[in-house]
């Protein structure tokens, strides 16, 4: 029987207590698909822009996003002459492309265990002829480009959490080169149709690795009517997303609450009106004990907090659900034997094989809070899966192939 479990709550308290280094207490081989990620849309709008009331979607800058715990930024470069600048359609952000990759190489230095996904789209609406034709040499040149070095991973439908630690995955919605940094997404879409937004996929430099995408991006509401879609769009695909652990094959999730909301055109105000809405919805989702499972990225407006101006857009509550609900399931992944991935137990809850012991009674748990085992000073787990185990006030959390 199911049961609220203090220790499961203090387990759970444990692993959001640090947002900055919540990748470390992730298994090495979980799939990177597996996930759920907090990501934000328009990114660089939190470094500034030259137009804040119309285009900023994002009070935090990037690195401060990065330590509340997103790891997922949308960044849209535009050739500006011979220079790659971030904008948001015409507005400029106060950033460059090469900025933003350096900030990201320096907080992944410093935290290693992290890793960071970048979803890319060339933002050509202030362009001329000439700068469009530029764009994909000057994205080049940037990614090529001896600092960058090794930062970007290739992209594989099987990644795992180890492999892609302390590194950059470059998904770009537009082509630069005949193969890409990391992968390519086709088939992009705005439809809330979820049949529509599963005709997406990303391809990396062989057409082996390729994967199934589904993108839901639905992000103009100017009534009522058409926020009601969205949300609708939003929980359809959550409830696709969080399934996912439990069916074979591997399907990539990239699902907004971005957008905006009672305007005939975009403007902040309008972000954080459809973000009040929006980011309170997928938070509500989440705390049904029935919905966990993998969310995939959640791409976000005002993220990391949940004031901004007049409105309760509830960004740091959402990016909290988010990286909380990663330890509410088991992950598919390339486990081998058994793998810690809460902080290293005490030496008074030591872990050997499938085997705890400690000094006193110890306690195990699935995921979900179900009670599975217990017993005094030394306890096996026989069967396979994802186990929280307590003794007094020590826990960790393990998996057992």
């Amino acid at each position: 029987m199911k049961k609220p479990l203090i220790a499961l709550a203090a387990a759970t308290a444990a692993l959001c207590a640090c947002a900055d280094g919540w990748m470390g207490r992730i298994a090495d081989g979980a799939f990177i698909d597996q996930l759920s990620i907090p990501g934000t849309h328009d990114s660089a709008t939190g470094e500034g822009t030259s137009l804040d009331a119309f285009a900023r979607t994002q009070d935090l800058s990037l690195a401060e996003q990065f330590e509340a715990g997103i790891r997922a930024f949308d960044l849209r470069p535009s050739a500006n002459g011979s220079t790659l600048g971030i904008y948001h359609g015409t507005v400029a952000t106060k950033i460059s492309f090469e900025e933003a990759l350096t900030q990201f190489c320096r907080l992944l230095d410093e935290n290693p265990t992290e890793f960071i996904i970048v979803i890319m789209r060339h933002e050509d609406d202030r362009e001329n002829d000439s700068e469009k034709a530029a764009w994909s040499g000057l994205v080049a040149d940037v990614l090529a480009s001896e600092k960058f070095a090794s930062r970007f991973i290739p992209f594989s439908q099987s990644l795992t959490v180890g492999e892609t630690r302390g590194r950059i995955l470059l998904l770009s919605r537009d082509k630069y080169a005949s193969k890409p940094t990391g992968g390519f997404i086709s088939s992009w879409t705005h439809s809330p149709d979820l049949s529509e937004q599963s005709k997406a996929r990303i391809t990396g430099a062989s057409a082996r690795e390729s994967a199934k995408l589904t993108v839901q991006d639905y992000y103009e509401m100017k009534n009522q009517e058409q926020l009601d879609t969205e949300i609708s769009a939003i929980t359809a695909l959550l409830d696709h997303s969080t399934t996912l652990h439990t069916v074979s094959g591997h399907q990539w999730v990239i699902n907004h609450t971005s957008g905006y909301y009672a305007s005939l055109f975009a403007t902040a105000d309008a972000y954080r009106k459809n973000a009040a809405t929006t980011n309170r919805t997928v938070i509500d989702y989440l705390a049904d004990e029935n919905h966990a499972g993998p969310t995939g990225l959640i791409m976000m407006d005002f993220a990391g907090t949940d004031r901004s101006g007049l409105y309760d857009v509830n960004g740091l509550a959402l990016t909290e659900a988010v990286i909380g609900n990663n330890f509410r399931y088991e992950m598919k992944g390339q486990y081998s034997s058994i793998e810690t991935t809460m902080p290293e137990p005490s030496a008074s809850l030591r872990i050997k094989g499938a085997t705890v012991t400690a000094p006193g009674l110890i306690r195990a748990y699935l995921i979900d809070g179900t009670h599975v085992a217990e017993a005094y000073g030394t306890l096996t787990l026989d069967n396979a899966g994802l186990y929280i185990v307590t003794c007094g006030s020590e826990t960790a959390k393990i998996a057992v192939r």
